[in-house]
């Protein structure tokens, strides 16, 4: 995984772990 993967990956997890609903937004440039 690059690092930007990484970090993406572990903020799904964390929301998930904690029931937090995720909005996935697409073709936004920069946002993550």
């Amino acid at each position: 995984f690059t690092e930007s993967a990484s970090k993406g990956s572990h903020f799904i997890e964390l929301c998930a772990q904690r029931n937090i609903p995720l909005i996935f937004l697409q073709n936004i440039t920069g946002f993550m």
